[in-house]
């Protein structure tokens, strides 16, 4: 389990954003997801 709290303070936004977008209501916020977690976890 990750106990950094940097990871869950970029994870839990960026799950909510990418889920409200997959609903059709965020529109482009979508895209916002992947390099907000990018910024805490090494993208590989």
């Amino acid at each position: 389990m990750i106990s950094d709290p940097w990871f869950y303070l970029a994870a839990v936004p960026a799950v909510m954003i990418a889920g409200i977008s997959k609903g059709g209501f965020g529109a482009g916020l979508g895209m916002l997801a992947v390099p907000m977690m990018a910024l805490v976890l090494p993208p590989v």
